[in-house]
């Protein structure tokens, strides 16, 4: 049966319309440019930057390994030398975990500058680092980082969309600290008081950073910083590269 001649040429504008759509839909996107591309994470946590942190992977990816970020001159030592321009820092009033010690370091990038809140966290702007490592000691009777095993180390990382958590483990071996986006359980024993203490140290996970790190801004509840603030942190330190209060 043949078409009539106004149901033909409807089809054929039907046809051409559903062309026109086709190719509109691509035409009206320009081809990104090169800059435009993002790096993998994989080539932004490979980067080579000398003496200074990997401040782009830092920004824009969650790297497998602590060392990616390059934080540390001795790479598997998160708790001394820096590199720069991270400081040292302890807190006033510092939290009890499971006889922990803790390793805390900060990072701002140049050029940028914290801002000073008499009641609240001090307001560090987009790309600020901070690392806190735990470690436990065979005796807690004897200080000294000899005496210790690294057992993690909590990256909070100021990125322009917010502030993220990252929880890296240490190895076995002590040469490399792995994320470990889900937490874990490690088998601790150690002497204390003279009396041996055999417990699970829980790692938290991603999201169980994120409850303890919770902030109500009015708006909605953010991630942020807890123990930084002034009153927190005016002490001084036992530190040759900045002696005296830390706050000065």
């Amino acid at each position: 049966m043949r078409l009539s001649v106004a149901t033909q040429r409807s089809k054929w504008i039907l046809s051409f319309a559903v062309f026109l759509l086709a190719a509109c839909s691509g035409s009206n996107q320009d081809p990104p440019r090169k800059d435009d591309i993002p790096l993998p994470d994989t080539d932004l946590c490979s980067q080579n930057t000398g003496e200074e942190p990997n401040w782009n992977a830092l920004q824009m990816a969650d790297c497998p390994n602590l060392d990616n970020y390059n934080l540390f001159q001795n790479l598997s030592d998160p708790t001394a030398v820096p590199n720069n321009p991270g400081l040292r820092f302890d807190l006033a009033t510092p939290l009890f975990s499971d006889y922990s010690v803790k390793y805390r370091f900060l990072w701002i990038p140049k050029g940028r500058k914290a801002r000073y809140s008499e009641r609240e966290v001090i307001e560090f702007p987009v790309g600020t680092v901070l690392a806190k490592t735990f470690t436990l000691p065979n005796d807690t009777a004897i200080p000294g980082i000899e005496n210790e095993r690294l057992i993690e180390t909590r990256l909070l990382i100021h990125r322009p969309s917010g502030w993220v958590a990252l929880p890296y483990r240490w190895n076995n071996s002590q040469s490399r600290a792995q994320l470990a986006l889900a937490g874990g359980t490690i088998q601790v024993s150690l002497i204390h008081n003279g009396q041996q203490l055999d417990f699970n140290y829980v790692m938290p996970d991603r999201n169980q950073c994120k409850i303890c790190h919770q902030w109500d801004s009015g708006n909605r509840i953010e991630l942020t910083p807890l123990g930084p603030k002034a009153r927190n942190l005016n002490l001084s330190i036992n530190d040759d590269s900045h002696p005296g209060n830390q706050l000065l």
